[in-house]
C-alpha cells in the first residue's frame, strides 16, 4: 500500500522574480507500505530560472504540511505564506512554530489563497478556510473568512454561505477596486467533496477587502463548472478574476470569468 498526498503548491511574483511554495515529500519504508511524509519548501528563481538566495526561502517549513499558500505583499516587499499542518492541527506561517493563526479540524479543513487587506498600513491578510461545524459533527463543514496578521491568531472569523449542510473547497482572490471574491462549494453529502461527485454546487460572493462584509449577494455558478479544492482563482490587471475548470470532454477546459463592479 502507498499513501498518496496532494503534492501541489502556489506561485507568487514580485515583479522580477518568481517564488514557488509547494509540498515536498520524504518517503519512509514500513512493513506494509511506503509512507510519504509531506513537508513544504519555498524557493525563489530569477528571470533566467536560477535559484536565488532570497531570505524568505527555506527547505522545510511546516511539517506535516498541506495547502501551501503564498502571495507577494507590495506593502512589506516580502512574501507572505501560510499552510495547514497536523502540528497541533492549525493554520500557521511556515518556520514560526509559536504562532497559530487558526485552529482547524484536519478532516474538514480546505484552505483558500491569501489576499492582503485594503489597509496600506495594517500588514494583515484575508484567507478562506473550511472547518467542521462542531466537535460533534466533524463530517460537515462551514467556510470561514479569516482576517489575521502573520504573528498572531486571526482577529476576525466570518462564516460565509450556509445554504448546504456541508460547505468546503474555498477559494479567495482580489477583485475590482477593494474587493474580495470568495468561491466555495456546498453539498448535502457529508465528508470530503469527491472529485467529479454529483450534488455539488459552487457559490460566489464579493466581499469588502477592508471589513470582510458582503458587497454582493451570494450567487450560484453554472452547474457545468466543475469545482476543485486545489485549484486557484486568478486576478487579472483589469480587476477581473478567472477560474479554470475541466471541460465537457477529456481534452477540453472551460474558463469562468468574474468581473468587479
Amino acid at each position: 500500500m502507498i499513501w498518496w498526498y496532494a503534492h501541489h503548491g502556489r506561485l507568487a511574483y514580485d515583479g522580477s522574480n518568481w517564488a514557488a511554495y509547494f509540498g515536498c515529500a520524504l518517503s519512509v519504508s514500513e512493513d506494509s507500505c511506503i509512507n510519504i511524509h509531506q513537508g513544504d519548501r519555498m524557493k525563489v528563481v530569477d528571470s533566467t530560472g536560477a535559484v536565488t538566495s532570497d531570505t524568505d526561502s527555506f527547505d522545510w517549513g511546516c511539517s506535516h504540511s498541506g495547502y501551501e499558500r503564498i502571495t507577494y505583499d507590495n506593502r512589506t516587499d516580502d512574501y507572505a505564506m501560510i499552510c495547514k499542518t497536523d502540528s497541533n492541527n492549525r493554520i500557521m506561517p511556515p518556520n514560526d512554530w509559536d504562532t497559530t493563526i487558526y485552529p482547524v479540524d484536519l478532516d474538514a479543513a480546505n484552505l483558500g489563497d491569501i489576499v492582503p487587506d485594503s489597509d496600506s498600513s495594517s500588514k494583515k491578510y484575508w484567507a478562506t478556510v473550511s472547518n467542521s461545524t462542531s466537535d460533534s459533527d466533524e463530517d460537515n463543514a462551514r467556510v470561514h473568512l479569516i482576517h489575521y496578521s502573520m504573528d498572531a491568531e486571526a482577529t476576525d472569523d466570518i462564516i460565509l454561505g450556509g445554504t448546504d449542510a456541508n460547505e468546503r473547497a474555498p477559494h479567495l482572490a482580489s477583485i475590482g477596486d477593494g474587493g474580495l471574491l470568495a468561491v466555495w462549494e456546498g453539498s448535502s453529502t457529508s465528508g470530503d467533496l469527491e472529485y467529479e461527485s454529483s450534488g455539488r454546487t459552487i457559490y460566489a460572493q464579493v466581499l469588502d477587502a477592508a471589513s470582510g462584509s458582503a458587497i454582493s449577494e451570494k450567487v450560484t455558478v453554472d452547474s457545468k463548472v466543475v469545482g476543485n479544492r486545489y485549484q486557484a482563482l486568478k486576478t487579472f490587471p483589469d480587476g477581473s478574476v478567472a477560474y479554470l475548470s475541466m471541460g465537457s470532454t477529456s481534452t477540453s477546459v472551460q474558463v469562468v470569468r468574474f468581473f468587479g463592479c
